[in-house]
């Protein structure tokens, strides 16, 4: 077994949970629950973190790497296809969630600038009714971050 076997085992384990976690991201996005993924987002972060390292360390050896075990290393090319495959398919969940929360966005705001701009009727006592100028005011607020 060659000296850089473990860190290649410990990358394929580290990448089949961050997988694990994005498929999760994927799950919860689908079905309507983006308030749970920010229970995973410490972990994110974390798994992230030593992927990202531990890859950096694997290119710094190219030699060690090329005589790492063929099954070891399918392991690897398998680990990390999967990520590849989740991390796109988290990425598209996430822009279509966006996308839908920016549409529903603008139609709010553009259904209370329509109530707002009506011209203001008088009834019988003289006084307004409708429009600007008896519409409440709206208060709103906008949370970007899934």
């Amino acid at each position: 077994m060659s000296t850089i076997a473990p860190l290649v085992d410990e990358v394929v384990h580290v990448t089949q949970r961050l997988t694990a976690l994005l498929e999760r991201e994927v799950e919860l996005l689908k079905n309507l629950k983006p308030q749970d993924i920010r229970d995973l987002q410490h972990d994110k972060a974390a798994l992230a973190a030593t992927y990202e390292r531990q890859i950096r360390d694997l290119r710094a050896k190219p030699e060690q790497l090329a005589a790492v075990d063929g099954k070891l290393k399918e392991r690897l090319r398998q680990a990390t296809m999967r990520f590849q495959v989740a991390l796109a398919e988290n990425e598209r969940a996430i822009r279509a969630v966006k996308t839908v929360s920016e549409r529903l966005m603008r139609a709010v705001v553009a259904a209370v600038a329509d109530r707002k701009s009506g011209a203001p009727a008088y009834t019988r006592g003289g006084v307004t009714s409708g429009g600007a100028a008896t519409a409440k005011a709206v208060s709103l607020a906008v949370n970007r971050q899934l």
